[in-house]
């Protein structure tokens, strides 16, 4: 991500069309008003099918790419302790831990000449590994004498392409700075990435270059000891599918590949997004939105964050992601203080903003709910009929325990369930909204594998049988 990059959006767009199918369907549209003036609450049906379990789900997960150091460790330290979060990726400042080619970067480290802005990044993958939080680890700025032609830059670093005749020089920085990193903080990433890199940002690729990039890079790593690989793709939207190719079809690329991604930044339709979850399919590798979110301008407004519109839309558009292309993990933008979940400690534009006890946000509340569901679990299919509702499904098959995610965008609704273990007696009801911060209700029973219940208007309810 990468704010001034994009056009800033006047204004924030509520999904209203949802009725998530089994996987990869694509939704139903919404049926017409009833008439004029009138309320759609009719009843709907939610069809679960346990006996075809899909792909592995970790849980939720969080980006932690420094930015404002007064703001930004309050903000992670209490999301990392309230959130349950199964990966992370944190930003390697490359520009400034080799501003010189002809320079050694470790030994400059030794001679106590590390970049305070490096070792702070590198402490917060320090932080993670403290955890056993697998971690992505992804370049934004690269320094001028990478680029073709070089660059000013400013204080970002260089924009543009990489200098295709200085790989060596480009693998032997990169993996240095991975090296130090695992040698003196205990911190390796299980992948690798330039950050959306088919937009430039900030390092432009094609999808030929992309392809050098994972065989360069992968090679060298293996030569030097690291088990870092290579993430494919990291596209800053899904509208980029096409970007993976070259390399999906170069088997030495691919022998480096062990992940892919893209980033949901303006969501996209059925067909596009659950074209990512058939490529993930189709060369066995897991999925990640290694950037999840939806307006990229959201950050200069934190009212806007705020706002159950905004809060609404995010988790409809996770929820559909999950259906639609079985990640093993979303990881929100950011686990920070930019775009942040909380209230209190934000970063507006320059860094400047609030200053007080983080608070949490029904933003917080829903993403701390998606990632209730059991660690591990396996996807399972379920088929919604009724508008304006998304639906994922999961379960601990081994230990019994499942989940439902819904999010009703319409009116309230009865609802029932059906397809649940017949051994199933009670769900647990966790409901996110407006007033509302993953609030406990009464228990639902459960008869013969079928749950009756009510859907709030403008919520996110989930569903938690067999704990």
């Amino acid at each position: 991500m990468n704010h001034s990059r994009y056009c800033v959006l006047a204004s924030v767009c509520v999904l209203i069309c949802l009725g998530s199918k089994a996987f990869s369907q694509p939704a139903s549209p919404d049926p017409a008003p009833k008439g004029e003036g009138e309320v759609d609450n009719r009843p709907i049906k939610l069809a679960l099918d346990v006996t075809k379990p899909g792909r592995t789900f970790a849980g939720i997960g969080g980006n932690f790419r420094l930015q404002n150091p007064t703001s930004d460790p309050p903000v992670i330290k209490y999301n990392l302790e309230n959130l349950r979060v199964a990966w992370g990726r944190v930003a390697m400042p490359w520009n400034v831990w080799q501003p010189d080619e002809n320079t050694d970067p470790i030994e400059a480290a030794k001679a106590g000449q590390l970049n305070q802005h490096v070792r702070q990044s590198m402490e917060m993958a320090q932080k993670l590994a403290q955890r056993r939080i697998p971690f992505i680890i992804s370049i934004w700025a690269p320094p001028s004498w990478a680029l073709q032609g070089g660059s000013t830059g400013g204080r970002r670093g260089g924009r543009g392409s990489l200098n295709q005749e200085k790989w060596d020089s480009i693998s032997k920085s990169i993996g240095s700075y991975i090296l130090y990193m695992k040698n003196t903080y205990g911190a390796e990433p299980v992948l690798f990435s330039f950050n959306e890199s088919e937009m430039g940002v900030d390092v432009r690729q094609t999808a030929t270059e992309h392809c050098t990039q994972i065989k360069k890079l992968g090679a060298y790593f293996a030569s030097i000891g690291l088990a870092t690989k290579m993430l494919l793709g990291d596209t800053g939207n899904a509208r980029g599918i096409k970007f993976i190719d070259v390399a999906v079809e170069d088997p030495d690329a691919m022998k480096y590949v062990t992940a892919i991604s893209f980033h949901s930044w303006r969501g996209g339709d059925d067909q596009l997004l659950a074209s990512w979850g058939q490529a993930a399919r189709k060369l066995n590798i897991p999925l990640f939105v290694a950037e999840a979110g939806t307006d990229p301008q959201a950050y200069s407004n934190p009212t806007l964050l705020r706002s159950p519109a905004y809060s609404l839309d995010e988790i409809t558009l996770y929820v559909r992601i999950c259906a639609l292309c079985q990640p093993e993990s979303l990881l929100q933008w950011q686990l920070t203080a930019d775009y942040s979940l909380l209230a209190g400690y934000t970063a507006g534009r320059g860094g400047a903003g609030e200053n007080q006890s983080p608070q949490p946000t029904q933003r917080f509340w829903n993403l701390k709910q998606l990632g209730s569901t059991p660690a591990g679990s396996f996807y399972l299919p379920i088929v919604c009929d009724g508008p304006a509702v998304a639906c994922a499904a999961f379960g601990d098959i081994a230990n019994g325990v499942y989940a439902v995610h819904m999010v009703n965008n319409g009116a309230t609704r009865p609802a029932t369930l059906t397809g649940l273990p017949a051994n199933l007696k009670e769900l647990r009801v966790y409901v996110s909204d407006s007033q509302r911060g993953m609030k406990e209700g009464d228990r639902i029973a459960v008869a013969k594998g079928a749950a009756q219940f009510t859907l709030d208007a403008a919520s996110y309810t989930t569903l938690i049988g067999g704990q």
